[in-house]
């Protein structure tokens, strides 16, 4: 067997080990005295297959990770919180030293030498603002590409039309190759999320274990960056609001340590995450109750309201799933500020939940920025850009009722009205309409036109822009000029934020 069978053979082994390994310790109790033979174990073979095949820093790092193991296990104590979360370092350093290294093959040949010389060399490493600069560059460039094809129309001369070809697909070809350079792993977050939830729940008086599906999923780092924020607080709430005591579970015939689950799934342009616990969950009925007590519900209006819209009320400000205020989740600004940063983020925050069958919180989120699939519409003299995947579908002019599966479509008036554009009532009877998921149904928006369906380049408006009505950015047209983007989602979910 020769160094590449036994290298393939030593990722598998010792990726099994790892990951077993940061599971072990995530579910500890820090400086509960616990048997820790079976995590030393796996530390020790792990390091004796790097040193058998000469990778030093591996089995140095992997020594003193079973080091700190075995010092804790002859004292007859149990790992302290900082020796957890550095043995959950090492374990996801290694985990990384492991994806480097795979595909490497020993060789002894001249050519086999140079090469692994060369795969020695450091990796070229690029500044972040930097690649946001040069992402910047390249979309003026596409930008100014798709003027350019607009004003020249459709070339006569084929050397033209050849030429105009593969300038267009050259710069699509940059634009892709940037994009795809700015995505990174969303592995990279979970250190501080374990982190941040092992202070939260020693502080909150529970024990709780994280299990995560679907961490090597990679969407843009600027994205990754801004869902730190709405990730912790719905893994917060989960500890503050749905974890019950030890006590409290065992009562309730459920396992002492609550479970919660961060599931990541990946789709072609857009990635969808899950924030689930198996904790005490919420009652909608009151949800209902605290929505009128706090006056965001009209009296009589909850009969009317399915549990996913009395659900949804849970992110308003003001509202809160427990009596009482506490340090770790606030007045109910918790959800309210997720659902914010969630849309900012080109998303849109779903609630569910059971009373005694825990809670869960997800949103889908698109891969990449700057780039955006619309509609485009018009509404009188005024244009606007309608993402995609904020429209269910496209209809003829008039309400529709159900079809097959789907829901009976309610009139939602003019995009126009919403806007404070038109005057209510002035809809135009041979119109499209524009169908808008919400909660509890489907709404129709009705535009004067689609006047079709592009890829452009979306910008932020910038604060207090970005804070205000249903704006998500501005699109840069072909033939110059600007569209607002409009999110229609905020415009007909009774429960998001006014226009």
């Amino acid at each position: 067997m020769n160094r590449s069978e036994l290298l393939g053979i030593f990722c598998d082994e010792a990726r099994t080990h790892l990951a077993a390994a940061v599971e072990e310790l995530d579910g500890l109790e820090p400086d509960a005295a616990q048997d820790l033979g079976e995590l030393f174990r796996r530390f020790h073979s792990v390091k004796g297959m790097a040193a058998s095949l000469g990778m030093d820093d591996l089995r140095r790092s992997l020594h003193d990770a079973e080091e700190a193991v075995e010092q804790a296990r002859r004292a007859h104590r149990g790992l302290t919180a900082r020796e957890i979360e550095t043995l959950i370092s090492h374990c996801r350093h290694a985990l990384t030293r492991l994806d480097r290294m795979e595909g490497f093959e020993g060789e002894t040949t001249t050519d086999g030498i140079l090469a692994q010389a060369r795969g020695a060399l450091p990796p070229v490493r690029v500044d972040a603002d930097r690649l946001d600069r040069l992402l910047d560059l390249v979309m003026s460039l596409s930008v100014s590409q798709q003027r350019l094809e607009h004003l020249l129309g459709l070339p006569e001369d084929p050397a033209m039309l050849a030429i105009r070809d593969t300038l267009a697909e050259a710069v699509r070809g940059l634009r892709r190759e940037i994009l795809e350079i700015r995505l990174l792993p969303v592995r990279g977050l979970l250190p501080l999320l374990e982190r941040a939830l092992r202070d939260w729940a020693r502080e909150q008086g529970v024990k709780v274990a994280l299990r995560v599906e679907g961490e090597s999923t990679r969407i843009d780092r600027t994205l990754l960056e801004r869902l730190v924020d709405p990730l912790g607080q719905l893994l917060r709430n989960a500890v503050a609001h749905g974890i019950e005591a030890p006590a409290e579970r065992l009562r309730a015939g459920k396992p002492e340590r609550g479970q919660i689950e961060l599931r990541i799934d990946a789709g072609k342009d857009r990635v969808r995450f899950v924030v689930r616990d198996d904790g005490q969950g919420i009652d909608a009925a009151a949800v209902a109750e605290r929505a009128i007590e706090r006056e965001i519900l009209p009296p009589g209006t909850a009969e009317e309201m399915d549990d996913s819209r009395l659900l949804a009320l849970l992110a308003c400000p003001g509202m809160s799933g427990r009596g009482r205020a506490d340090l770790l989740a606030g007045r109910g600004v918790g959800l309210a500020a997720v659902r914010a940063q969630v849309e900012k983020l080109g998303g849109r925050l779903q609630i569910d939940s059971r009373a005694g069958q825990g809670f869960a919180a997800s949103f889908e989120i698109p891969t990449r920025v700057a780039l955006v699939d619309v509609f485009l519409v018009r509404c009188g003299e005024h244009r606007f850009a309608v993402p995609v995947n904020t429209v269910r579908r496209v209809l003829d002019g008039g309400a529709s009722p159900a079809v097959g599966d789907q829901p009976p479509v309610e009139d939602g008036g003019t995009l126009a009205e919403r806007l404070g554009l038109a005057a209510p009532g002035s809809e135009n009877p041979g119109a499209a309409r524009l169908v808008i998921d919400r909660e509890g149904g489907q709404v129709g928006l009705q535009v004067d036109q689609v006047a079709g369906r592009q890829e452009l380049i979306v910008r932020s408006l910038g604060p207090p822009l970005d804070r205000q009505g249903p704006w998500s950015g501005a699109a840069v047209l072909p033939e110059g000029g600007l569209a607002l983007v409009v999110d229609p989602q905020r415009l007909v979910d009774p429960t998001g934020p006014a226009a």
